[in-house]
């Protein structure tokens, strides 16, 4: 699986159907709601040679970052 980040603005004009995993509402977002992460199989015709296309590896490594996780006090 590959995976891509794109401003949240954009969700209105994808083609969902490329993506079969994902719906403008459960696509992940960052938690100011301006950039959202959308994964697939096969490369959307969306996606252009200037969109960066993450690992599973890598992702999860950037939305553990504060910018995607919030941290809970205990």
């Amino acid at each position: 699986m590959k995976y891509i980040i794109i401003d949240s603005g954009r969700l209105e004009t994808l083609d969902f159907s490329e993506v079969p995993h994902h719906t403008k509402e459960t696509v992940r977002r960052s938690l100011n709601g301006l950039k959202a992460v959308i994964k697939f199989y096969v490369k959307p015709s969306f996606v252009t040679d200037d969109v960066t296309v993450y690992t599973k590896e890598q992702m999860l490594e950037i939305v553990s970052g504060s910018e995607w996780t919030q941290e809970i006090d205990i």
